[in-house]
């Protein structure tokens, strides 16, 4: 891949690898790793993401998907989804840029990855990332579980609380 697309990085093939949920079960987290299954991008996705994504596998016996209007639409005006490129992290969410080829006024487009993951899944492009984001990835990983655990622990506290005091 050239690295025109974006100056002095090194970009890193990453293939979809499978999927699994956070800790406490609450999160489902799409998985790729690069081709010697060293590296590790988590993707966290809402429950709803996630269930499009696995739709989209290549082990689904499904045959639609609610992704086919977006799929003819695209492929009547010649246009094909060519790379999605994990870019940037903002907050708790990844970014990705998406690059089509076919068209002279859609080029790329700039999207969080848990909104494009089941569509790009679906399509099949060519997947980057660079080990600079994957390491950015891990320390986001790492901020969201501790919220979680401490969520955890505030609802506990909650739900051992004598509610009835709120009653008369």
């Amino acid at each position: 891949m050239s690295n025109k697309m974006h100056d002095s990085k090194e970009w890193l093939e990453i293939f979809p690898y499978g999927m699994s949920v956070s800790p406490d079960g609450s999160r489902p987290i799409l998985i790729f790793k690069d081709k010697a299954e060293k590296q590790v991008l988590p993707v966290w996705l809402s429950p709803l993401d996630a269930g499009l994504a696995m739709q989209t596998s290549p082990t689904s016996k499904l045959t639609h998907t609610p992704h086919e209007l977006s799929y003819k639409i695209l492929n009547t005006l010649g246009v094909k989804l060519t790379k999605c490129l994990f870019v940037d992290i903002k907050g708790q969410h990844q970014f990705v840029e998406l690059h089509f080829e076919g068209s002279d006024d859609l080029k790329k487009i700039k999207v969080r990855a848990d909104d494009a993951m089941s569509y790009c899944l679906g399509v099949k492009p060519e997947f980057y990332c660079t080990k600079e984001h994957i390491k950015k990835c891990r320390e986001m990983d790492m901020k969201i579980q501790e919220s979680t655990h401490m969520g955890a622990a505030r609802t506990e506290l909650s739900l051992n609380e004598d509610h009835r005091k709120y009653m008369n």
